[in-house]
């Protein structure tokens, strides 16, 4: 009786760790988690995950197209990683962000570049390029509010050239806010 409640459990965390990430998660993500590939096996056979090529974890309901750009190295970036990371946000996005090395992964998403999992700084920062100011600064203020970054650190991510002022490099939702924390703001040009 035991064994079967620690099977619950392990297959419950492997669903909550693709929770996380939108829904599937990479082999090498459960591994590094401490899931082993029994537990893996275990949970496919109990049908709270479905495997797909290269790797990827799916749980039921998980649009295919997310399978398809986690299988090709994509990750939740911008707000969507902000509402995983329990960072404030204003509202939920209507379309998801993701984080994509190539211009090869496409979807019904806001694409941002980036290789690999991005840091809560590098998705406070995401924020700050992207999103509206009211809803950026709600994400940016939450990180430093709950510990996840200092106020010193977003100061120095922030400041210089082309690290929070360079709009084309993502969204265009508010072309004319420039963030700098470092003189007690935003600017406007």
């Amino acid at each position: 009786m035991g064994l079967l409640r620690q099977d619950e459990m392990v297959d419950r965390k492997i669903v909550q760790l693709a929770l996380l990430q939108g829904g599937a998660v990479r082999r090498v993500e459960l591994l590094r988690a401490g899931v082993t590939p029994k537990m893996m096996a275990h949970a496919v056979e109990s049908s709270q995950i479905a495997l797909f090529p290269r790797g990827v974890y799916a749980v039921t309901g998980t649009p295919s197209w997310w399978i398809d750009a986690r299988r090709r190295g994509a990750e939740l970036g911008c707000i969507s990683a902000a509402v995983t990371r329990g960072l404030w946000v204003v509202s939920k996005p209507e379309k998801w962000h993701v984080c994509a090395p190539n211009s090869r992964i496409s979807g019904p998403f806001i694409r941002h570049r980036s290789r690999g999992r991005p840091s809560v700084l590098d998705v406070v920062l995401q924020c700050l390029r992207c999103l509206p100011e009211r809803e950026a600064f709600a994400v940016a203020e939450s990180s430093v509010v709950l510990r996840q970054l200092t106020l010193a650190q977003l100061r120095a991510a922030t400041l210089g050239r082309n690290k929070c002022q360079n709009q084309r490099d993502c969204c265009p939702n508010q072309p004319g806010v420039r963030v700098n924390f470092g003189n007690g703001g935003p600017l406007r040009t």
